[in-house]
């Protein structure tokens, strides 16, 4: 099986889309600055009520997904691989599961370790994972260790926790390799 035609479990897609959301939180400006967005901060929950104010916890979360997504893709891309799939891929297609509403969405996560506690909802097992070290601008090729679903979605969350604040890792599984 591929890592692109990995079968992932709803469930495994529901609890990628809360771990990719709390991913995204972290790397905003006022937490761990991994990406260049303020969506779920509180210079969002002031400007986009305002703009979208009919869903505005909803678009925050959208927009800072995005914005996650899209640092993930220029940052791989720009190393040469072409074809690969992140947390924020698998997960893409339950995001609307997410309640932003949650004390995690409203508050900054200033610490790998305040994110790991965050994690541990989703993912009680993650410190049992031990996903390769970052190389290069942070890369993290986790195909090799990706020989579950469930084990690739621990490995690509944990991967996470080898970041620190303004440096982030960019965990992902090369599609086309066997599972």
């Amino acid at each position: 099986m591929s890592a692109n035609a990995i079968h992932w479990p709803r469930a495994d897609r529901i609890r990628a889309a809360g771990c990719a959301a709390l991913i995204a939180r972290a790397g905003e400006r006022d937490s761990l600055q991994w990406w260049d967005d303020d969506a779920l901060t509180t210079n969002g929950d002031y400007v986009l009520p305002r703009l979208f104010p009919r869903r505005p916890k909803q678009v925050a979360l959208k927009m800072a997904w995005r914005s996650a997504l899209e640092k993930h893709r220029g940052v791989i891309e720009s190393t040469g691989v072409r074809r690969f799939t992140t947390i924020f891929d698998v997960a893409e297609a339950e995001i609307e599961s997410v309640t932003p509403l949650s004390r995690a969405f409203g508050e900054p996560i200033p610490s790998v370790d305040e994110l790991r506690r965050h994690l541990e909802a989703f993912l009680p097992n993650i410190g049992d994972a031990t996903p390769p070290k970052p190389y290069g601008a942070g890369l993290i090729d986790l195909t090799e260790s990706a020989d579950s679903p469930s084990n690739a979605l621990l490995n690509l969350v944990a991967a996470y926790l080898l970041g620190d604040k303004a440096q982030p890792v960019f965990p992902f599984l090369s599609k086309g390799a066997s599972l």
